[in-house]
């Protein structure tokens, strides 16, 4: 992999960085955390990441980088080539994010990117994450981000129109729930759901009987602790 990192602003580059052979995209602006250019030749597994970045970097200053938390998603369990594609993926994110170690918001925005990855790509179902590796192998992070919060919304939107009530599935239901969680990997879970015959009971002072059933006690320190320790000879200066 042939990837320069400049440790100096663009204002300070050479001439003949902007005149090579090859066509130089240089990422460079006062409004992106990528504030140090990274030169990508048409050959380097990083070329056309520049609109990525910008993607990246215009989420992390308008404060709508968090934003996917805000959805629930359930990640299929990559296998085979699937599980290859994935780990590239990974590794690749990773590798940009050692690039930009000496810039913080920078670095800490791409490994925040990495923990999101099962989201971007494994949450669409298994169809799809070849594809969706693909886009994300090529920089496409807005189209993936896109199709996140698309999918993400109209879940939420389903969810307040047919809010869970704790209602049983039919025996239909959990047969094919067990297959798709079998093929995912999940056995586990795929036992549970074949096996387990509770109901889940939610209702308005569901929260309140938890919190009764689980008292937490007081978090002050124990001022006496010490002393008591000391005089119990249980105490070793220096633990």
């Amino acid at each position: 992999m042939t990837v320069h990192h400049l440790r100096r602003p663009l204002g300070l580059l050479p001439s003949h960085s902007l005149m090579g052979p090859h066509k130089v995209p240089l990422l460079y602006q006062t409004t992106n955390i990528f504030r140090h250019c990274i030169i990508a030749e048409e050959n380097n597994s990083f070329h056309n990441w520049d609109a990525g970045l910008q993607f990246l970097s215009d989420k992390e200053i308008s404060g709508n980088f968090f934003e996917l938390r805000d959805f629930t998603f359930t990640s299929a369990l990559p296998v085979g080539k699937d599980s290859t594609k994935f780990a590239s993926c990974m590794k690749k994110v990773l590798v940009l994010a050692d690039i930009f170690q000496d810039l913080i918001r920078a670095r800490d925005t791409l490994r925040h990117l990495a923990r999101s990855l099962p989201t971007l790509l494994l949450s669409h179902g298994f169809k799809t994450i070849q594809t969706r590796c693909n886009r994300l192998i090529k920089g496409d992070l807005e189209w993936l981000w896109a199709s996140c919060t698309k999918t993400g919304r109209t879940r939420q939107t389903r969810s307040v129109a047919n809010p869970h009530t704790g209602k049983a599935r039919t025996a239909t239901q959990l047969d094919a729930l067990a297959q798709k969680l079998a093929r995912a990997g999940n056995f586990s879970k795929s036992c549970q759901a074949v096996c387990l015959d509770s109901t889940l009971s939610l209702g308005p002072h569901t929260l309140a009987k938890l919190q009764a059933k689980n008292l937490q006690g007081s978090v002050d320190f124990f001022e006496n602790f010490l002393a008591l320790r000391r005089g119990s000879g249980c105490f070793t200066p220096g633990r």
